[in-house]
């Protein structure tokens, strides 16, 4: 068998196959091999002998097959190199790690190369040869594995190489495959792949990753004719939609402080605003500032409100989206506000019926309320996700929120949802008897008047408020506010609030929210 290439490395786990080694060698061995020919003639000869055979390759052998079905047995694997002089100095060997420790003395059994799968049914010298070749990496020079690499590579296999082809740790393993140490991929990057063998010092023969494929183009976005800053990928919430037209009016409870509303805050129908005001206000003693403000109610505003709903909400057999919660002007929920980028700044609503479809996010106050027909509305406002003073021109023009601009009406685009507008207003004083009895709210605590105790659930020189949880007194109070509004202006008589036809549960299908 000869072998090609200065330093050439000869790997065999049937080495043994070999009928006999050169009986040139440098290392001390056997004059007799069991069943192999007697060495003769001497240094000289054996010297003449590996020059004429050096002469035939020009380049170097390991091993010939000289007559003799005996050989130098092994366990595994080893490594015989051999190096030519050919002016004429000695053969040297050079042997593996585990030939050592064997021993040069002891017999050997037969092991034919046919026995390898490469070697069936082929002469074995030639065969032996050929398998040797085919196994080899093809280019690869002595100066990338040195000698004392290959004596020892047996068991071992470097743990870098198969980094640069794309593979990570838990991929491959170094093992033998038909006879030689290899690397054995089988997953790249945790994914299982057909099986990849990679020479055990290089990584040749595996293969590198795939190019990752360019990211995908970014989506397209759609721009609103009214706020050009306003992106989105819906096409259907920048054009107007097929949902109707509603008017109606709503309700507010505030200070006398004139601001401009309600954009990111909540508007009521008039029992709903009888409930807030005997939940969360007149019941504090000495003051009418509530809860979570310091500007005393005054007053209960009345507005005039148009709404349509964007395409998508109407797709799903809805006028009104969730109603969002506003923590002073800042969306708080449910769920961070998500519904926006789905259905554009949509009008919300919700009431405290039980079991009702449109019973969220505030369902837990169901057994508080005995106001009739009591329903919130939300309606998003420029930059609803920005606290009071943290609204930029930047935020303001890329998140408008829903009312529409000066003068126009809904059309049902994402960024005009509704309108809103002024249509009067009705002192709290009046409608509970204070200014009748004692002028004004000042002068009615400096009596001792107190408008409810919750304790009593009644008031002090003042009935208006007693029976929280009476519904024919609840009904009675928000029946007083309505015909104090028709008295007052009648040529703008009251649009009762539609329904509210929030419906939670398609609202949020196929989402993670579980409302």
């Amino acid at each position: 068998m000869q072998c090609f290439g200065d330093g050439w490395r000869c790997w065999s786990t049937l080495a043994a196959s070999c009928r006999r080694l050169l009986a040139a060698q440098a290392v001390e061995a056997p004059a007799n091999v069991a069943g192999a020919e007697p060495r003769s003639g001497g240094k000289r000869s054996q010297k003449k002998k590996a020059q004429a055979l050096g002469n035939q390759t020009s380049l170097g052998f390991c091993a010939d097959t000289v007559g003799t079905t005996q050989a130098w047995p092994m366990w595994e694997s080893f490594c015989v190199q051999v190096g030519v002089d050919l002016v004429g100095r000695a053969v040297m060997f050079r042997l593996g790690a585990p030939l050592a420790l064997l021993g040069l003395l002891l017999p050997a059994a037969s092991l034919p190369f046919a026995e390898d799968d490469e070697c069936n049914g082929s002469d074995g010298s030639e065969c032996a040869l050929q398998a040797l070749q085919r196994r080899a990496v093809q280019g690869e020079s002595s100066s990338e594995v040195s000698l004392e690499e290959s004596n020892s590579s047996f068991l071992y296999c470097h743990e870098s190489c198969w980094l640069k082809y794309g593979f990570v740790k838990g991929d491959c393993r170094c093992d033998r495959h038909r006879g030689w140490y290899m690397w054995i991929c089988w997953k790249r990057n945790g994914v299982r792949i057909k099986p990849e063998y990679g020479h055990q010092f290089n990584c040749h023969g595996l293969t590198h990753a795939a190019p990752a494929p360019p990211p995908p183009p970014p989506p397209k976005e759609y721009t609103s004719s009214y706020n050009p800053k306003y992106r989105v990928r819906n096409p259907a919430l920048v054009n107007a939609s097929t949902a109707p037209l509603m008017t109606f009016h709503l309700y507010r409870v505030q200070s006398d402080a004139n601001y401009s509303c309600c954009a990111n805050a909540d508007v009521t129908t008039a029992g709903a605003a009888m409930f807030y005001l005997h939940n969360e206000i007149v019941w504090h003693a000495k003051s009418r500032a509530g809860t979570n403000f310091a500007d005393p109610k005054t007053r209960i505003r009345r507005y005039k409100v148009w709404t349509r709903a964007t395409q998508p909400l109407y797709d799903l057999g809805m006028n009104f989206g969730v109603m969002n919660e506003f923590d002073i002007t800042e969306c708080t929920g449910p769920f961070d506000c998500e519904n926006f980028k789905r259905f554009g700044y949509t009008v919300g609503c919700e009431n405290w019926v039980e079991g009702s479809a449109a019973n969220f996010p505030h369902q837990k106050w169901n057994k508080l309320n005995f106001y009739p027909n009591a329903a919130w509305f939300s309606l998003p406002g420029p930059c609803p996700f920005g606290k009071l003073d943290a609204k930029s021109a930047s935020c303001k023009a890329s998140q408008p929120g829903g009312q529409c601009p000066e003068g126009i009406l809904p059309d049902g685009s994402g960024d005009c949802t509704y309108q809103i507008a002024p249509a009067g207003e009705i002192r709290i004083d009046d409608l509970v008897g204070i200014t009748e009895e004692t002028g004004n709210y000042a002068n009615f605590i400096k009596v001792g008047g107190r408008e409810y105790d919750p304790v009593i659930d009644q008031g002090v020189h003042l009935n208006f408020w007693d029976g929280r949880f009476d519904a024919m007194l609840c009904e009675w109070r928000t029946k007083k506010l309505e015909d104090m509004f028709a008295k007052k202006y009648p040529d703008d008589p009251t649009i009762e609030a539609p329904e509210c036809d929030f419906n939670k549960w398609k609202f949020y299908h196929g989402t993670s929210h579980k409302p």
